[in-house]
């Protein structure tokens, strides 16, 4: 069962990433695309991504780290659990995630890949 604040993280990370969707859908159904309008594209998710933010990304290379995003505490052991395919890490599945802070890492990956 998710809790209130997951499913609230999961309405605004499919807010965050809807255009990136559009765009991908845009840019996949031409016969060819030039590059003019995908550098506006990106300009553009790089502007709001700015000015959404209460906090301007920083640049640096976090987002080539595919822990980063969803680090963990030290992990106590329990009947409850899975070990993730992607980061190898034990994922309690009755424990909440902790959602405080995770918007801005994503935008800040998100940022900084766009850059």
């Amino acid at each position: 069962m998710l809790s209130e604040e997951e499913w609230e993280l999961l309405d605004k990370l499919i807010d965050l990433l809807s255009p990136f969707k559009g765009a991908t859908r845009y840019f996949s159904g031409g016969t060819y695309i030039t590059l003019s309008k995908m550098m506006l594209t990106i300009k553009e998710f790089t502007f709001d991504l700015t000015t959404d933010s209460e906090n301007l990304p920083s640049n640096d290379a976090d987002y080539l780290n595919e822990d980063i995003i969803f680090e963990e505490d030290d992990i106590e052991i329990d009947n409850e659990e899975i070990i993730s395919n992607i980061t190898k890490k034990k994922i309690f599945i009755k424990d909440p995630l902790k959602t405080e802070g995770i918007l801005e890492k994503v935008k800040n990956n998100v940022y900084n890949a766009l850059l």
